[in-house]
C-alpha cells in the first residue's frame, strides 16, 4: 500500500470518529461531564406515589391511587394489578441518569432538541407523589450503544439512559389490567350470598368464628366446606377482556338470568359482587362475567360455574356437634327418670357426678364424646314444627354436651331409631326444626349404665404401705406381717410354709387393682353373686400415713371364668377377670400339693441331669 494511500485512510477513520464525538457526544471545552448516577425521579418513596401517566406512541395509561389501590383511569376504568404496578413504579425509580449533555453543549454543537427526537417525544411518563409533579419526555435510540435520549420538562439538560426503559413501559393496557374477581384478605370474609335463578344461599360467620346457613333453610354450615369455597372464590383469576362498555347485558347473559356472587369482608361497607353470565360462544371453557355495577366485560373459567352451583345440603355442617372433642367439658345421658352427667373438674379429669360421684373411666367418657362428635349426618329433614308429634318430647333419650366451662354453650340431641328403615337413628337439636338421619351405630356405642362410666381402678395401694395381710378362708386364717427387716413373716397358721412367690404378686396387684367390669350397683340379694358369705377374704393393713385398711371379698365364680367380687365399704359388685381370680383364691401358704407339685418338679429335674 503506497504511504498517500495510508494517510488517507487515516484521515478518513479520524473523521468519522470526530463526526460521532461532535454529535453523539458533545463536550464543552470548559466543562467536566461525567457520569451522573442520581435517579431521573430523586430518590422517591412509592407509597406516596398518587399519580402516573404513561404514553407510549399511540398508548396512553392514566393511574390514580384511591383508597391504597391502583386504578386505571384511562382508556379504561378499573382496578389495577397490584404485582405489574409495582413492577413498573420500581423500574422507574431505579432509572439513573447517564451520560449530561447540557444546553451549552448543544448550543456549542449546534444541535436542538430535534436532534434527540425530543421534539416530538416518543413516549412521555408522568409522576406525581408528596414533593410534586415530574414529567420525563423519552426522545430517539442513540445511534451507538444501547440508550435513548430523555429530559425531565423544565431542565434544559439532556440524559442517555438505558434503551430498557422503552421496553419496560406496557404497549397496551391489558397487562396492567387487575385479574383478580374478588379483593382483600379471604380470612376477613363473614358473609357469602350466592342469587341464582333457581334459589339463592345465604351463609353467615358468627362471633365465634363458626358458619351458619341463612337461607334456603337455617342450620350450621360446614366450615370447612365454606372456607374451601372462599379460597377458591380468591384464587379465580380473569382470562381475558372482552368488553369495555356494557350496552347490552343478554348478550353476554348478564341480564336477569345471571348468577349474583357477593362476598362482604370485615371492614368493607359493601359486599363485591361479581355477575356470571352466559358461557363464551368461542370457548366453552369460559364464562362471561361482570362486576355489578362496572362496564368491562372479562371470562372467568366456566368451573366457576360449578363452584357456585352447591347445593344448600352440600354445605350444611354434617356433623352434630361442630366442636372439638377436647372442647367439650360435660356430658349428660337422660333416659327417662335416669340421668347419668360426667363433668371435668380443674385438672381436667372426668368426675361421675350424677347418680353419684365417684371418679369417671377417662377412655370411655372421651370414647362417648368422640362417638357423637365425628358422627355424620346422612340426610335433613327441614321445617319439622311439631318436634312432640314427632316423638321428640321432653321423655324421648337425651344426650346434652357443654364446651367449656359452667357457663359454655351446650347442646341438647333427642334421640329415636327411625321407623322407617332399619340401622338409621333421627335426631333433633332443641331449638331447631331439623330431622337428621345418622347411622344407628351411634347409638349401639352408647350405653346408658352410669357403672361403665365408672372409673375401674378400685384400689391403689402401693407395696411398701402394706403392713400385713390377712385371708380368711371359710372358718380358717392365714395371715403374714412385715418384719422389722422389711420383709414379711407368716404368724398363722404355726408350722407352715409362707409361698413367698405368691405373696410377691399379691402385693403387686394391688397397685391398682382394676376391674374388668362392674356388675351391679347396691344388689338386693348378694347371694346372687356369692357374696353374701364369701368364701375368700383379703384384708389389709396400712402404715398410719396410707389410710385405712382395704378388704376384698371374692364370690362367686362365672363360667367364663370371671369371679364376682367387691370390697369392704362399697356397694358396686365388679369381675375379677380369670387371672385375678387364680391369685386371689390361691392361700398365702404353702399347701401340701404345691409341695407334692414341687416333688415332681424336682425329680423331673433329675431325669434331665
Amino acid at each position: 500500500m503506497h504511504l498517500k494511500t495510508t494517510i488517507l485512510l487515516l484521515l478518513a477513520v479520524s473523521l468519522l470518529a470526530a463526526a460521532y464525538w461532535w454529535h453523539e457526544v458533545p463536550r464543552s471545552r470548559h466543562h467536566d461531564s461525567s457520569v451522573v448516577t442520581t435517579g431521573l425521579f430523586g430518590r422517591p418513596d412509592l407509597s406516596q406515589v398518587v399519580r402516573l401517566r404513561i404514553e407510549k406512541g399511540d398508548v396512553r395509561i392514566d393511574f390514580q391511587r384511591m383508597d391504597g389501590f391502583w386504578r386505571i383511569m384511562h382508556p379504561v376504568s378499573g382496578r389495577a394489578d397490584a404485582g405489574q404496578m409495582d413492577k413498573v413504579l420500581h423500574s422507574l425509580a431505579a432509572l439513573t441518569k447517564g451520560e449530561a449533555i447540557t444546553a451549552a453543549e448543544r448550543q456549542v454543537n449546534q444541535l436542538t432538541l430535534g436532534s434527540y427526537g425530543l421534539d416530538r417525544p416518543r413516549g412521555r411518563i408522568e409522576w406525581q407523589d408528596d414533593r410534586g409533579e415530574k414529567v420525563l419526555f423519552i426522545g430517539r435510540r442513540a445511534t451507538v450503544g444501547e440508550q435513548v435520549y430523555v429530559q425531565m420538562r423544565g431542565q434544559d439538560t439532556i440524559y442517555a439512559v438505558s434503551a430498557a426503559l422503552l421496553d419496560q413501559l406496557p404497549d397496551s393496557v391489558d397487562g396492567l389490567r387487575d385479574r383478580q374477581p374478588f379483593h382483600g384478605d379471604p380470612r376477613r370474609v363473614y358473609r357469602i350470598e350466592v342469587r341464582r335463578a333457581g334459589g339463592w344461599v345465604q351463609v353467615l360467620r358468627r362471633e365465634d368464628g363458626s358458619w351458619r346457613l341463612q337461607q334456603p333453610v337455617t342450620g350450621a354450615a360446614d366450615r370447612t366446606v365454606v372456607r374451601q369455597l372462599i379460597d377458591a372464590l380468591f384464587r379465580l383469576r380473569i382470562e381475558d377482556f372482552v368488553a369495555d362498555v356494557l350496552t347490552d347485558p343478554e348478550v353476554f347473559g348478564l341480564g336477569e338470568s345471571a348468577t349474583h356472587v357477593t362476598l362482604w369482608s370485615d371492614g368493607q361497607d359493601s359486599g363485591q359482587t361479581i355477575l356470571l353470565g352466559a358461557a363464551r360462544a368461542d370457548a366453552p371453557q369460559q364464562l362471561y362475567a361482570a362486576r355489578r355495577g362496572g362496564q368491562t366485560v372479562f371470562v372467568l373459567p366456566s368451573e366457576v360455574e360449578a363452584l357456585v352451583s352447591l347445593r344448600v345440603n352440600d354445605i350444611r355442617e354434617r356433623s352434630l356437634l361442630a366442636w372439638e372433642a377436647s372442647d367439650i367439658a360435660a356430658v349428660r345421658l337422660i333416659q327417662g327418670e335416669d340421668s347419668i352427667q360426667m363433668r371435668r373438674d380443674e385438672a381436667r379429669e372426668w368426675q361421675l357426678v350424677e347418680p353419684f360421684l365417684a371418679r369417671a373411666d377417662p377412655l370411655r367418657v372421651q370414647a362417648l364424646i368422640e362417638v357423637w362428635s365425628s358422627a355424620r349426618i346422612e340426610e335433613f329433614q327441614d321445617d319439622i314444627r311439631d318436634a312432640a308429634a314427632q316423638g321428640f318430647d321432653s321423655t324421648a333419650p337425651t344426650i346434652v354436651f357443654q364446651q367449656g366451662g359452667a357457663e359454655g354453650a351446650t347442646v341438647t340431641l333427642r334421640l329415636k331409631e327411625s321407623a322407617s328403615a332399619d340401622g338409621w337413628l333421627e335426631v333433633m337439636r332443641v331449638g331447631e326444626a331439623v330431622l337428621y338421619t345418622l347411622p344407628a351405630t351411634v347409638l349401639e356405642r352408647t350405653l346408658w349404665d352410669p357403672l361403665y362410666y365408672r372409673h375401674r381402678e378400685i384400689v391403689r395401694v402401693p407395696a411398701a404401705a402394706i403392713e400385713g395381710i390377712r385371708l380368711t378362708v371359710g372358718r380358717e386364717e392365714q395371715r403374714v406381717e412385715r418384719t422389722a427387716e422389711n420383709g414379711f413373716t407368716l404368724s398363722r397358721p404355726a408350722r407352715s410354709e409362707l409361698n413367698r412367690e405368691h405373696l410377691d404378686r399379691l402385693l403387686a396387684a394391688w397397685n391398682p387393682l382394676i376391674t374388668a367390669e362392674y356388675v351391679i350397683d347396691a344388689p338386693t340379694d348378694w347371694s346372687l353373686y356369692g357374696l353374701d358369705q364369701p368364701e375368700w377374704i383379703w384384708s389389709l393393713t396400712l402404715a398410719p400415713e396410707a389410710g385405712l385398711g382395704q378388704a376384698l371379698l371374692v364370690g362367686g365364680l362365672r363360667e367364663d371364668g370371671f369371679r364376682y367380687a367387691r370390697t369392704r365399704g362399697r356397694e358396686q359388685v365388679f369381675l375379677l377377670d380369670p387371672a385375678q381370680s387364680a391369685l386371689f383364691t390361691t392361700p398365702l401358704v404353702r399347701m401340701p400339693e404345691d409341695d407334692e407339685q414341687d416333688a415332681v418338679t424336682e425329680s423331673d429335674e433329675e431325669v434331665d441331669s
